[in-house]
């Protein structure tokens, strides 16, 4: 048994697992508010100076994502799986950029919360050392 192979086989699932959940997530993301829903709030939200809610901010994330993506064809999926997508045809070729948009829509939010909790806890700390 060659263990390299075994071992970069494993990476390779661990990387096609990790863009599917995103899709998933996306999937749910978009069925939570529904696909009127979110088009309905985009509009109201252009009339009232409303703020989004937090499905349609992802959702957008999601949309500006993929139209990057698409713009200056680049899906980080298939290169880092090592796949020629024009092998597998159009269907695979979109896949690509959508599942790499999903990973951009759960990264995004993951990346920024994660930014928003250390800066909150860097200002309780300079609070405290205010104090002191």
């Amino acid at each position: 048994m060659d263990f390299t192979q075994f071992g970069l086989s494993a990476i390779q699932l661990v990387v096609f697992m990790m863009f599917v959940t995103a899709v998933i997530e996306v999937i749910k993301g978009i069925s939570a508010k529904g696909v009127f829903g979110i088009v309905k709030e985009l509009g109201y939200t252009l009339f009232k100076n409303q703020p989004l809610s937090p499905e349609t901010i992802r959702t957008l994330n999601f949309i500006i994502a993929l139209i990057f993506l698409r713009s200056f064809e680049y899906g980080a999926m298939a290169r880092l799986l090592g796949i020629d997508t024009m092998t597998f045809g159009p269907f695979a070729y979109w896949l690509d950029y959508i599942a790499t948009a999903s990973v951009i829509y759960m990264g995004a939010d993951y990346l920024f919360s994660w930014y928003w909790k250390i800066k909150a806890r860097a200002n309780e700390v300079a609070e405290g050392k205010k104090d002191a």
